[in-house]
């Protein structure tokens, strides 16, 4: 249950700068930075507000459809077909190759594109966090059936980049996603793909 909305706050890590604007202009420059840019990696740290409390550090590198997200005790690959999910504690590999509705899901890219579908875009008051003076932004669900309720993202006033991101689901669990690192960097697209000597002695299971 963890892992849908870990992945699904990652994926908007990739705002990236650009000028004042509404809501849906901001996301829209947000995709198409996105889309162009030769990668990008970030370091976060993720609290589960009431869902027993916790807190979860991770790293995640984007670049287009693909992404590598590597949190504690599992790291997963995606290169745009296939998806490779390593778990350290049964030192073993789950291979697999997600359709549309399970990409929704897990994939990051698909979530650049979330705010179009079902949710309505607004611009909250400047506020603060983690020291930053920012700019709110929310994503409201237009259903209440729908899994993912709302969606609040900081951004820094002068960066644009996200500062904190916070996700409400439909049970009226909170997610807070702190960023402490964003970067640009060019990254090859083997990055993305796994290789057996990223785990030499695990178990690779084949769920194609």
């Amino acid at each position: 249950m963890k892992k849908k909305p870990l992945l699904f706050l990652v994926s908007l890590l990739t705002v990236l700068p650009v000028s004042a604007q509404s809501a849906k202009d901001l996301l829209e420059k947000a995709e198409n930075a996105f889309v162009s840019a030769p990668g990008i990696e970030a370091q976060f740290s993720l609290r589960y507000v009431n869902q027993g409390g916790g807190t979860q550090n991770g790293k995640i590198a984007l670049k287009n459809k693909k992404f590598k997200l590597s949190t504690e005790g599992t790291t997963t690959w995606f290169d745009g077909k296939t998806q490779w999910t390593y778990v350290e504690a049964n030192d073993e590999v789950n291979v697999s190759e997600p359709d549309d509705s399970e990409l929704e899901a897990i994939n990051p890219y698909a979530f650049i594109s979330f705010y179009k579908k079902g949710y309505k875009l607004k611009n909250g008051s400047a506020t603060t966090a983690n020291g930053h003076q920012v700019y709110e932004v929310d994503m409201l669900a237009e259903k209440k059936s729908q899994d993912i309720w709302q969606v609040v993202l900081m951004l820094d006033k002068a960066t644009y980049q996200p500062v904190q991101i916070k996700i409400r689901q439909k049970n009226d669990q909170w997610f807070i996603l702190n960023v402490t690192s964003f970067a640009k960097k060019s990254l090859a697209d083997s990055f993305f793909s796994f290789k057996k000597s990223d785990a030499p002695n695990a178990e690779i299971i084949d769920l194609r």
